[in-house]
């Protein structure tokens, strides 16, 4: 049996994560997402807006509309039988969540748990048989649809 700890020499742990995210982030920036796109995202989602609506019966004085509905309501359109108003005001749950996110990027949000194991077993492939090349093959692709069928699931699909 091989020693699965073998590493070539000169190798840090670090450049180990380092090599095995490369994948993942140049995935990301073949499909357009770079830092940049991200950020103005951020920002978009930090000032998130939306528009309500609202119908009114009849006419309606200015006045009246503003003691009922209060301010920032704008004549959308108006009849004989009903006005529609409408305002723009702050998507609070979306600005939300985008704050949480940036205060998590400048690390000032207290941190989720998430343990990591960084003293993994190193497993140099080149020495493996080929039963055992297959076996790790099997469950690297059953692992892999395990995290693909959580993702759906988390995504509602």
């Amino acid at each position: 049996m091989p020693n699965m700890t073998d590493k070539p020499p000169g190798i840090t742990q670090a450049e180990i994560i380092e090599d095995l995210l490369t994948p993942f982030q140049t995935a990301l920036k073949a499909g357009g997402i770079d830092k940049e796109r991200l950020v103005r995202k951020l920002n978009e989602q930090l000032e998130a807006k939306r528009r309500v609506i609202t119908k009114v019966k009849g006419r309606g004085t200015k006045k009246g509309i503003i003691s009922s509905l209060g301010l920032g309501w704008v004549k959308a359109i108006s009849t004989s039988e009903e006005s529609v108003y409408e305002r723009t005001t702050a998507e609070l749950t979306i600005q939300q969540k985008a704050t949480i996110e940036a205060l998590k990027l400048i690390d000032a949000y207290p941190a989720e748990k998430h343990q990591i194991d960084t003293t993994a077993t190193i497993v140099n492939v080149s020495k493996l048989t080929d039963e055992e090349r297959g076996l790790l093959k099997a469950a690297s692709r059953r692992k892999a649809e395990q995290e693909k069928a959580k993702l759906a699931k988390e995504r509602g699909a």
